[in-house]
């Protein structure tokens, strides 16, 4: 029974700590729509640079909001896996549902984003690319990769001590 209980402490301990390393990666999400909800909006997002439209702007929308210079892209997948390219005139448009999202607009490996609350039936964003952040792809660093591996070998200790708390019944 003490294997057993040592186990269990042992998996909930391992799964917190997998919890809290990987927190900043977890995004804050918001349902984009109510159950029950089809209301739709079309949503235009203008893409500028320096003021000037700019054409050939990947235009992604993402279903959370997510905090200032966190880039979503690292964060989960754009809505319906869809991505559009800004025309002549900057503009790319979407078809979605009520709720809050994230729109991030990518040109020469710079992007920006900005979240929005999707209400009325049409909705217009500008992203201003004058101010845009380098792409970074996500990495671990070296205290989170320790915190993974601690939370690994818990987890493993724990269900040996599980398995063998049921072989000795």
């Amino acid at each position: 029974m003490r294997e057993l209980h040592v186990g269990l402490i042992l998996c909930g301990v391992s799964l917190m700590l997998f919890l809290v390393s990987l927190r900043p990666w977890l995004p804050f999400y918001v349902s984009p729509t109510e159950p029950g909800s089809y209301e739709i909006a079309y949503v235009t997002v203008k893409v500028t640079l320096n003021g000037k439209p700019l054409s050939g702007a990947k235009v992604s929308v993402y279903p959370f909001w997510t905090l200032q210079g966190t880039d979503p892209a690292n964060l989960g997948s754009p809505v319906f896996g869809r991505e559009e390219f800004t025309d002549s005139k900057g503009e790319a448009t979407f078809t979605l549902g009520l709720g809050n999202y994230t729109v991030r607009a990518e040109y020469n490996n710079q992007w920006a984003a900005k979240n929005i609350e999707v209400k009325h039936l049409y909705h217009d964003v500008e992203i201003d690319l004058s101010t845009a952040q380098q792409i970074q792809r996500l990495s671990l660093g070296y205290t989170t990769v320790i915190i993974l591996c601690v939370a690994s070998a818990l987890l493993a200790t724990g269900v040996t001590s599980f398995i063998q708390s049921r072989k000795n019944r």
